[in-house]
């Protein structure tokens, strides 16, 4: 997000310019999901939900930190910590996340924090498992600032699935497709809209797997896309991710552990 430079000498201007500033980044980058973020969850990609969800009777608990470097300003984000604790039934998971983040910017800083509430069922998944449909909701609010609520946001999503395989039926890739209407209630206003997203993952092993998503952008609210790497060892309650991503022009690293225990 670009942000424009006062001179010194309007100082008072300048700091109300830059509080205002805050707040809208703040809801603005609420949108762009982190690591262990409260939409993907621990079963999704970077920034969008797929089809897959935890365990049936199991609990994972992703604990993740990231970093934002501010394009166009003397500024960076971090969130620490990036937390979700869900629980997986049937065809389905529930959870709640809690977000932690300090924005620095022109030698201004704020701190907020973030509360979430989200939850995924399962449609269809083939005899064969290899074609899946998914519908999900999810309510972010951003908190509030000096007793002024920032605002928050309330998504719906579809989203299918589908797993190639070689000769073998060894998993090779999987492709997701899906869309998401979101309300977003900030700043005394509200908006609507809707925003397709794609996602792939290429398994290059029973452990390892990489992954590339896209959730477009829509009027100003800003595409987010992200390219990381996931480490899954069999039969091991422990995974672990990394990776990178661009929301607008701004750059995020991300890194994230989840523990999954129960059934």
């Amino acid at each position: 997000m670009s942000l424009f430079r006062l001179p010194s000498y309007f100082a008072p201007a300048r700091f109300l310019f830059l509080a205002s500033v805050f707040g809208l980044f703040q809801c603005h980058y609420a949108l762009a999901t982190p690591v262990g973020d409260p939409l993907p969850g621990p079963s999704g990609l970077g920034v969008i939900p797929t089809t897959q969800t935890v365990g049936d009777g199991q609990v994972a608990a992703s604990l993740g930190y990231e970093y934002v470097d501010i394009s166009g300003a003397d500024g960076h984000a971090s969130l620490a910590p990036s937390s979700n604790l869900s629980y997986g039934f049937n065809n389905g998971e529930v959870g709640v996340a809690y977000l932690r983040q300090k924005t620095d910017i022109e030698g201004f800083s704020s701190s907020n924090s973030y509360f979430a509430l989200h939850g995924k069922y399962r449609l269809y998944n083939s005899a064969d498992k290899k074609t899946a449909v998914a519908v999900g909701v999810h309510y972010y609010d951003f908190g509030s600032d000096s007793g002024t609520s920032l605002g928050n946001t309330l998504s719906f999503y579809g989203t299918g699935s589908y797993e190639f395989r070689n000769s073998s039926d060894k998993p090779l890739a999987r492709l997701h497709l899906g869309i998401m209407g979101q309300r977003v209630h900030g700043l005394g206003d509200t908006t609507t809209y809707a925003r397709p997203f794609v996602g792939v993952e290429a398994l290059l092993s029973p452990e390892v797997s990489i992954g590339a998503d896209y959730l477009a952008k829509h009027g100003d609210v800003a595409q987010g896309y992200t390219l990381s790497a996931r480490y899954q060892p069999q039969n091991k309650p422990l995974s672990a991710q990394i990776g990178v991503g661009k929301l607008r022009n701004d750059t995020k690293f991300f890194v994230g552990l989840t523990y999954s225990f129960g059934s």
